[in-house]
């Protein structure tokens, strides 16, 4: 599915049930579709269901086109009353890979809804202002599982943050991110994200983490995890070898 554009979705709009299996290419180098505000490859409405099989890849996406466009390779909705719900269901053999897609918010993901994974690299992604691998909004839901790699995505600009997750706050609501990996010696991977604060993470909303590494990161302040508001819960993580050019090489609480 490539080449093509529109204001949301530019690959695949979702506004009620549909699974993706493998062997399935959204995008591609040179291919890529266009999301002109939301969802460069997909675009899941608040009433839609999305699961994503192990063997899909969704890259080189773009959502570019207007002021502050979300999602460039899956944007999932959020309405007053309902949820947009993505599934992205990977084995040990076949991962889902989401990678080298672009927006000003969430470049791989962007979910307003909710979203569960396991067995997916998000890598690669670029955004201009946060979450590079994921954007978790105010209200939002997104469960990281079993065999996830966040690797290698960035936030350009000068002041961009959260280079592998940015969990949001708006009003007092805040966005949910429960991270858990399979065991100690098998950790969910957050590796090697670029941002100016909050490489790994920057979260101002709920972050519960548990046989999780984050690791390879270099921030001005919170080079793994930079804390601007919520609470965070760690158990079990190892956290080792980032830096901080001014506070807080491994977290920042502010």
């Amino acid at each position: 599915i490539a080449k093509n554009d529109a204001s949301k979705g530019g690959g695949i709009q979702i506004d009620g049930e549909c699974i993706i299996d493998e062997y399935t290419v959204i995008g591609g180098s040179g291919e890529g579709n266009t999301g002109a505000q939301y969802g460069g490859g997909v675009f899941i409405g608040s009433k839609g269901k999305c699961t994503i099989n192990g063997g899909v890849e969704i890259s080189y996406n773009i959502a570019d086109k207007t002021t502050n466009p979300q999602g460039g390779g899956i944007y999932v909705e959020e309405s007053l009353d309902n949820k947009g719900k993505l599934i992205l269901d990977g084995s040990s053999d076949k991962q889902v890979t989401i990678k080298e897609n672009e927006a000003t918010r969430g470049a791989g993901i962007y979910c307003e809804g909710e979203t569960s994974m396991k067995y997916t690299e998000l890598t690669g992604n670029k955004a201009k202002a946060y979450g590079g691998g994921i954007y978790v909004n105010n209200k939002a839901i997104c469960n990281i599982n079993a065999g996830v790699k966040i690797e290698e995505n960035k936030c350009t600009n000068m002041t961009s943050s959260g280079g592998g997750i940015y969990i949001s706050e708006s009003s007092g609501n805040f966005g949910t991110v429960n991270i858990t990996g399979e065991s100690a010696e098998k950790p969910v991977l957050i590796k090697n994200n670029v941002g100016d604060v909050g490489c790994g993470i920057f979260t101002q909303g709920t972050l519960k983490m548990k046989f999780t590494e984050i690791s390879g990161h270099t921030a001005n302040n919170g080079g793994g995890i930079y804390v601007s508001l919520g609470s965070v819960e760690i158990d079990s993580c190892k956290i080792d070898g980032n830096k901080s050019l001014v506070n807080g090489g491994a977290v920042y609480v502010h």
